[in-house]
């Protein structure tokens, strides 16, 4: 972790350190070029249940249009690119007209596939 945010442990349930470990974590592997432990994180994100009953500031797409758009480019970085495509499918089902998605789409529609 690069440090910038330091939440106390003791000011944190256990779920709540998970929630803040599966975007901030996932962000800082993708900033260090680490995108296989970027995609533990988001994957984890993706398994935080949403709650807005308990207060607080609840972003929407946490729970699901950015961690499935962060793996699209983790698994695209890591040159699996059935999954970059998978993930950008998953993030357009909760922002269909989004401008990343529509340009990974135009992306992998004008990139070859590279033979495994």
């Amino acid at each position: 972790m690069f440090g910038y945010v330091r939440p106390s442990p003791a000011h944190l349930t256990e779920e709540d350190q998970r929630r803040f470990g599966g975007a901030y974590c996932g962000l800082c592997r993708v900033l260090g070029e680490r995108y296989g432990q970027a995609a533990y994180w988001y994957a984890l994100a993706l398994t935080c249940p949403r709650d807005d009953r308990r207060g607080g500031f609840v972003s929407p797409d946490c729970y699901g249009y950015l961690p499935c758009i962060q793996l699209c480019v983790c698994s695209s970085r890591l040159g699996d690119r059935k999954r970059a495509e998978l993930f950008n499918e998953l993030a357009a089902s909760c922002k269909p007209d989004d401008p990343a998605v529509l340009q990974n789409r135009a992306f992998f529609q004008s990139a070859p596939e590279r033979p495994a």
